[in-house]
Parts: C-alpha cells; structure tokens; sequence
C-alpha cells in the first residue's frame, strides 16, 4: 500500500470579531501559485474550475493570475472593495491589474496587505469574489526554530 503525504496546514484566520479555518497549501507558502481565470456568462468567474470561490492567500507570496480567454467585458481587477468600475484598485504588489484575454497578473503579496481584498469585473457586479490575506504560517511561534 502505497502512503500519499498531502501538503497542507489548517489555519485558524481572524477576521474581525469572526473567524474562519483556511486550508494553506504548504507548497504553495515556499514558491508562488497559479490560479486559471475563465469566464463563461456575466456572473462568474472560474477559477481552477470553481465558480467565484474565496481566495485564501499568504502575505509574501507570489500568486498568478492565468487569465485564458477572458473577454474584454470582463477585465479582471484586484479591489479594495467589492464594485464595479475602476476605482479602488489594489495595485501595490499587483502588475496587469484589469487584464483581459490571455495576459496574466501577478500579484506579490506585500507584507503591508489589508486582511481582506477582492476581485471583480469591471462591469458585473456578481463576477466578484473574497481574497482572504494572512500572515505566513509559523511552525515554531515560540522561538523553537
């Protein structure tokens, strides 16, 4: 019988007086991640297959954004609040915020990010999601490294 080792953390994320347990891809904290962004109708995006699901992301980190067919209707924004239009973007850490078609955004997560962003099209207000931010995980919180 063959043993499958799954590389991931559960962490507990506070948000507020609510919190809320997150699985972290341990893999995914030492290198960066890359979602698959798609479309196909005016109230989601797809990501990885998923339609509009809550991002869970570590401060630090390095995340891309691989935009496949995105039409122009839909760019892709990283926001500070949940809106349409163009205002209130996030652009520290962000390059090729608002991309269409097959470009991509990377987003380096800066250790300054709030606790809570989102995504959203510029012109529908369903195609949004949550974009939860936490501290790197630390295995030896006590010293013990």
């Amino acid at each position: 019988m063959a043993m499958r080792f799954i590389s991931v953390l559960f962490v507990l994320v506070l948000l507020g007086s609510q919190s809320v347990w997150a699985a972290v891809d341990v893999k995914a904290a030492r290198g960066s991640t890359t979602f698959v962004v798609t479309n196909v109708d005016f109230e989601n995006y797809i990501l990885d297959g998923q339609p509009d699901p809550d991002l869970f992301l570590i401060r630090g980190q390095t995340y891309q954004f691989d935009l496949q067919g995105v039409s122009a209707l839909h760019p892709f924004f990283i926001k500070t609040i949940q809106s349409t239009g163009t205002g209130n973007t996030f652009d520290d850490g962000v390059s090729g915020n608002g991309a269409t078609g097959e470009d991509d955004i990377t987003f380096i997560v800066p250790m300054s990010a709030p606790d809570q962003l989102f995504y959203n099209c510029r012109n529908h207000a369903a195609m949004t999601g949550n974009i939860f931010i936490s501290d790197p995980p630390s295995l030896f919180a006590d010293g013990f490294e």
